[in-house]
Parts: structure tokens; C-alpha cells; sequence
């Protein structure tokens, strides 16, 4: 089964120093290999992430690593749409 988890864009963006149209809304970034997504479709967020260190958290509690974590927050100041993270199954692709 597929979730959405939907963040408050407005909020995410301001906490992590980003401008919202830095995301292209119509996209997801994919966080994880189980199906995770943060979906910045504009609909009633399910998730508020207050703080930067919540998404943190939220992130690690799903085993993501702080490496991959941190990759995630550099990807999004370099306007990446697509992100994925490290795991070793994805070094021969």
C-alpha cells in the first residue's frame, strides 16, 4: 500500500529555509525504497512538520539514514525534484 504523507508546504519551506516555488508542486519526492512519499500536492496536509528537527525525526524513525537525511536537505536547496536515498542496493544502478 502506497501512503502520502502531505506536510504543510508554507511551513516545511520556512523552517528549512526554502522557497515554496523552489518545489515544483505537481511532483513528489520519493524519500524511500517503502513507498513514502512527502507530497507537496497542495491538498490538507495529513503531517505537520513544525520543525526541521521533526523531519528529522520523522525521517529517521523510518530508517533513513542521517546521511541520506542530510543528502535529502541538501537536494532540496539544489532545486532537485527527485531524490533518493543511499542504500546499498541502488550502487549498481
Amino acid at each position: 500500500m502506497v501512503r502520502n504523507y502531505i506536510f504543510d508546504l508554507d511551513e516545511l519551506s520556512k523552517v528549512l529555509d526554502i522557497k515554496t516555488d523552489e518545489f515544483k508542486i505537481n511532483d513528489n519526492i520519493e524519500l524511500d525504497t517503502k513507498n513514502y512519499y512527502k507530497n507537496f500536492s497542495g491538498e490538507t496536509p495529513k503531517n505537520w512538520i513544525n520543525s526541521k528537527n521533526e523531519l528529522y525525526w520523522y525521517l529517521k524513525l523510518r530508517f533513513i539514514s542521517s546521511k541520506s537525511i542530510e543528502q535529502y536537505f541538501e537536494q532540496i536547496k539544489l532545486k532537485k525534484d527527485k531524490w533518493r536515498p543511499y542504500w546499498p542496493s541502488n550502487l549498481d544502478s
